[in-house]
């Protein structure tokens, strides 16, 4: 029993050194260059919903570099909201997080520290991103080292 618990604690601090270095990330303040919200008309069985997403581009210096990078509509799914709340009523205008930024103003953004081009701004993120990223953190820490300590166990 000794020797699976020790390999689970291996198998789990494996696990953390990889994601902190992969996923790891730092707040920083970034210039709104530009910002525009595009909406696009997503067709479902009986209707079609329009969703917004925002288009932006701003500046930023990590480690005494200049970066400028773009939202594009390549990452729109994790940014894009519909103009219906979930009980299915009309939001009000203000509460696309993006259309209170102006051209000019002061973001904070999550930088990778790796590759910091590929940052983004975490707090435009909707709820549905948001979600999966809890779901993937729980699968990473939990299920796939005990799934690994079950293969274990059954082999050995």
């Amino acid at each position: 029993m000794a020797t699976v618990t020790t390999v689970f604690a291996l198998i789990v601090f494996v696990f953390w050194g990889i994601s902190v270095l992969i996923h790891r990330s730092k707040v920083v303040t970034a210039k709104l260059i530009d910002i525009n919200e595009v909406s696009e008309q997503v067709s479902m069985q009986y209707y079609s919903l329009e969703y917004f997403y925002p288009v932006a581009t701003y500046e930023f210096v990590y480690k005494g570099k200049q970066y400028s990078t773009q939202l594009t509509s390549f990452n729109r799914f994790k940014y894009r909201q519909c103009a219906l709340s979930p009980s299915g009523s009309k939001r009000p205008d203000a509460d696309f997080p993006w259309r209170s930024a102006k051209v000019g103003s002061s973001i904070d953004i999550d930088v990778r520290t790796i590759n910091p081009k590929y940052s983004y701004i975490g707090q435009w993120y909707n709820n549905r991103a948001k979600r999966e990223l809890k779901i993937l953190t729980a699968l990473v820490w939990v299920a796939l080292p005990l799934a690994l300590v079950w293969v274990y166990e059954q082999n050995f």
